[in-house]
């Protein structure tokens, strides 16, 4: 029968305590400082009050959509009925980011009609209880505006086959 080597045994003993403690001390670490940020997809109905501009006379849906901390968005303008005139599965014209901080989202505003297609928007908020509290800006203005916006649930329509 072989002799085991000591030196061997503790070589391999060190080794498999090393990864244990690398491990423990990576999964501390993990569960304290890294969280997943909050779901905020979905639609934000913003009373088109104290807007600029041409974002003034439209009620507007704002539709967030999320994969981790990147944000893509739309800004769409809403009917008398209430309902979307654009499908929410269009492709978004904004782009952004969730930070600790809350959320920002910039890009072009294409579906609105009494904006330009080339208006750029900016969109800064915080979101805590469903409601978005944020700032909007439009072309590079260093003015911001305030608004309000609930979180909504959005119905995508789904198409019947055969009628």
């Amino acid at each position: 029968m072989r002799k085991f080597n000591v030196k061997t045994i503790m070589f391999y003993g060190v080794m498999i305590g090393s990864v244990m403690v690398l491990f423990k001390a990576v999964t501390a670490y993990g569960e304290t400082n890294l969280k997943a940020p909050p779901p905020i997809d979905g639609g934000y109905r913003i009373n088109a009050n104290n807007l600029p501009a041409c974002l003034k006379t439209e009620t507007l849906m704002l539709i967030v959509n999320q994969s981790g901390i990147y944000l893509g968005g739309s800004l769409l303008p809403i009917n008398q009925n209430g309902e979307l005139e654009i499908s929410v599965d269009e492709k978004p014209s904004l782009d952004g980011r969730w930070h600790k901080t809350g959320l920002t989202l910039s890009g072009t505003v294409p579906h609105l009609t009494r904006c330009k297609s080339s208006e750029k928007v900016k969109i800064e908020g915080l979101i805590k209880d469903n409601i978005l509290t944020g700032k909007i800006s439009l072309n590079s203005d260093n003015q911001m505006f305030e608004f309000r916006a609930k979180r909504e649930k959005l119905v995508k329509e789904t198409k019947k086959q055969g009628h």
